[in-house]
């Protein structure tokens, strides 16, 4: 049996109490047997559902025409372990964690700057003065990253701001074009809004991250499998489940982290 997984989020601010618009997607999910996690918060939600595809489309159809969300688009994967055992829906001060009262507002986050896959890919092979910059977690990258991108030996997000500047002098690199990117692209949108109020001018996000990037744009670009935070553990380059194959490389205690971040931080990232 393949399992249908949707990843979607969208920062804007709720015009529903967010208890109330909690119990309206409890109903919502359950009627549509819709499984997995969503992330609410005063800045906006963060979705990772599981369920037939035509659930999620009519899901996505409600929302948009119910609430105050409008999303366009979703990531899509699948696979044969069951992606989450329960529904579970948080709320919580901000989507993801990263410079708690000072990260950047919704207004600045919808003006970041953003590249699509095939854009990403051109900068990649047409410029030598970019500097590539993975914003996950540790061990996220040990499963695979872009080729030729930096990243820093941090367990949570919230460490990435002080191991960024401490690599990265802006007096040195003020004129490079700096590439974020991620999972499904919203770490990546705190960090593009960020790195412009720290004098970075030209700082992009990969849309949709790596998830949509390995969707629509495969390219030798992307090395080993992208790590995933839910019962399947990682996708492949062609977005196919590799749970239970032994990884090229030895991960120092996965389940150890993987429990921690599907407890405490789970996720479309």
């Amino acid at each position: 049996m393949s399992y249908f997984v949707a990843n979607f989020y969208q920062f804007v601010e709720p015009t529903t109490p967010l208890d109330e618009l909690r119990d309206q997607l409890i109903v919502k999910c359950e009627k549509w047997d819709i499984l997995g996690t969503i992330l609410l918060s005063p800045e906006g939600a963060n979705f990772s559902l599981s369920a037939e595809h035509e659930q999620i489309k009519v899901f996505i159809e409600w929302l948009n025409k119910s609430t105050v969300f409008d999303i366009k688009d979703y990531r899509k994967s699948s696979g044969d372990q069951k992606p989450f055992p329960r529904l579970k829906i948080n709320i919580q001060e901000s989507i993801i964690t990263f410079l708690g009262e000072q990260d950047p507002s919704v207004e600045k986050i919808h003006e970041g700057g953003r590249l699509e896959p095939q854009e990403w890919q051109e900068y990649i092979d047409n410029n030598k003065d970019i500097v590539l910059v993975d914003t996950r977690n540790d061990y996220e990258v040990e499963w695979g990253t872009f080729e030729n991108a930096e990243h820093f030996p941090i367990k949570n997000f919230s460490e990435f701001p002080a191991a960024f500047q401490k690599k990265f002098k802006m007096e040195e690199y003020k004129d490079k074009v700096f590439l974020f990117f991620c999972t499904g692209g919203i770490r990546c949108e705190k960090v593009a809004a960020w790195a412009k109020d720290i004098g970075i001018d030209k700082a992009f996000q990969l849309e949709g991250g790596i998830l949509r990037y390995l969707e629509e744009h495969k390219n030798k670009s992307w090395n080993g499998d992208c790590f995933v935070f839910d019962r399947r553990w990682a996708l492949d380059q062609n977005a196919n489940e590799v749970h239970g194959r032994q990884h090229k490389k030895e991960i120092t205690q996965p389940k150890q982290y993987f429990d921690k971040d599907y407890a405490e931080h789970f996720s479309a990232e």
